[in-house]
């Protein structure tokens, strides 16, 4: 009789194939991201930047990089959730240069704690799906090609506060595309043309916003009526106009250089205003068409080419005024004193002020801590007597790359007293002096003075020497230069000027030639 055939009932097959599902699922302790990236702070910093990208070197074995779904060729193309999976507690995680050009949306599912991650300089072109990462509160996402925000980060990264998205491709924003939380967010150099209401609605936490270098074209009404908004950065647009209503009255700052607005008037309506930057449009806004902000206290603007700061009227409370890179011809203390009595930071640096003028003032003291005058025209000491007798709290003195042929006292603060001690920090490098002895005063300031790349032109015993060095020297003192010498050394458009009897009995003069 033949045997009785049993039945099969796959049981085997099934328990089999399990088997080898975890023996080839389960990831093996070898795998560990701190292997080929840099592990810190208790493994709680994790830094793989550029250690995915194409023909990098990883020191995991074939076999490892294999099992994770990794192609040696093109690495960044299949990362894997096992590669964290012995690192669960990482907080910070930077993923910068690995050319990333998607990322699995389960790639970070078991990193619940990380707060902070970078994966900006990479070839995203969409935001990728974050699954529960939870904890999230800052991501980077900066020269990528991503083109919209789409709804992920508002679904996955409830906690978010800070979202920088600068150097990508992005046409349009809509509130409620972020993250309620937001607080910072950073959009600089994209392609967005407009901002109008809608645009960061809901964002009742915002702080700050960043939509330099982009082709936004008008502020229109309610585009950053946000209560929590502090500072608008709109820099290197095409902004023309900007509409009633457009800005948080309770703003503290507005960047709008460099774009092509010819006048300010709805700025009025921001009272609590203290940092307004307008500098370079293409039409001059002039000093008097600025509205008058009783909280302003740091101007930044292009003024028109008058030959000094006065239009008038007076900004009590500006602290910090910056009119580099105009046609100021001079720098009055009467306007200063006057108009800015409470300025403690003024650069007049890449202007034409020729000459200081301390004319007309007297028994005042200006609170003034920093002047910045580099590469000016400078050739002259102050006019009516010594500035710094009302520049008596001035700490810091830029005249680096001037046309001084001498450091004259009277260009240089000092104390009233020879015996006081010198309080302010003079530079004054990139010049060419003339080193005689009508110099060595310069010897009991040496520390107080920088003379980086500042040289000698003359006397003959000192011609092509660097000032410092002479200083470090004790200054030895060879025959003076002749009236003659020193009227003929110019190096640089043709002006005529008189060179003060600082040096020599009697007035000499000469033509510079600029070059400009």
């Amino acid at each position: 009789m033949a045997p009785k055939r049993q039945e099969h009932t796959g049981k085997p097959c099934f328990v089999l194939f399990m088997l080898i599902a975890m023996l080839y699922f389960a990831a093996p302790e070898n795998i560990d991201i701190c292997r080929d990236c840099s592990c810190f702070g208790a493994l709680q910093h994790v830094s793989c930047k550029g250690v995915f990208r194409v023909g990098a070197q990883l020191k995991h074995t074939f076999e490892d990089v294999a099992f994770r779904g990794l192609d040696l060729n093109v690495p960044h193309s299949k990362l894997s959730p096992d590669l964290f999976q012995n690192r669960t507690g990482i907080i910070y995680l930077d993923l910068r240069e690995n050319g990333f050009k998607f990322i699995d949306d389960w790639l970070f599912t078991i990193l619940r704690q990380v707060k902070y991650l970078t994966l900006s300089h990479n070839a995203l072109t969409a935001i990728p799906v974050f699954h529960n990462l939870t904890s999230l509160q800052q991501l980077y996402l900066r020269f990528n090609n991503i083109r919209s925000i789409g709804s992920n980060l508002k679904a996955h990264a409830p906690k978010l506060n800070g979202l920088m998205l600068d150097h990508n491709k992005i046409t349009f924003i809509q509130g409620d595309q972020f993250p309620e939380k937001l607080q910072t967010l950073g959009l600089s150099f994209n392609r967005i043309t407009s901002i109008d209401r809608g645009s960061l609605s809901g964002l009742l936490q915002l702080k700050r916003v960043d939509h330099t270098s982009n082709l936004i074209s008008q502020i229109s009404s309610g585009s950053f009526l946000l209560p929590g908004l502090e500072t608008v950065i709109l820099n290197e647009n095409r902004i023309r106009e900007i509409f009633r209503d457009a800005f948080n009255p309770e703003l503290d700052n507005i960047y709008l250089n460099n774009n092509i607005l010819s006048e300010l008037g709805n700025i009025s309506g921001i009272p609590s205003l203290k940092g307004l930057f307008v500098s370079y449009q293409s039409e001059v806004i002039k000093l008097q068409e600025i509205p008058l902000l009783e909280n302003l206290t740091e101007l930044t603007i292009t003024v028109e080419s008058s030959p000094d700061l006065a239009d008038g009227i007076a900004r009590t409370l500006t602290k910090i005024l910056d009119v580099s890179g105009n046609l100021l011809e001079e720098l009055k203390l009467k306007d200063l004193t006057k108009l800015y009595p409470m300025l403690y930071t003024l650069d007049l640096s890449n202007n034409r002020i020729r000459v200081l003028s301390s004319c007309d003032v007297s028994g005042v003291s200006h609170p003034l801590k920093i002047l910045k005058g580099n590469n000016l025209w400078l050739f002259s000491a102050w006019r009516c007597g010594n500035g710094y007798k009302i520049l008596t709290n001035l700490l810091t003195l830029n005249l680096d790359d001037n046309r001084l042929s001498y450091l004259e006292r009277e260009i240089i603060p000092r104390s009233s007293s020879d015996q006081a001690p010198f309080r302010t920090f003079v530079s004054a490098g990139d010049s060419t002096l003339i080193c005689d002895c009508h110099q060595r005063w310069l010897v009991k300031v040496e520390d107080s003075i920088s003379f980086v790349n500042t040289k000698c032109s003359a006397p003959e015993g000192h011609a092509g020497k660097r000032l410092s060095d002479l200083l470090k020297d004790g200054f030895p003192c060879p025959l003076s230069v002749s009236e003659e010498q020193a009227c003929a050394i110019s190096n640089t458009s043709e002006i005529l000027v008189q060179c003060p009897a600082a040096s020599y009995p009697r007035l000499c003069q000469w033509t510079i030639r600029w070059r400009i």
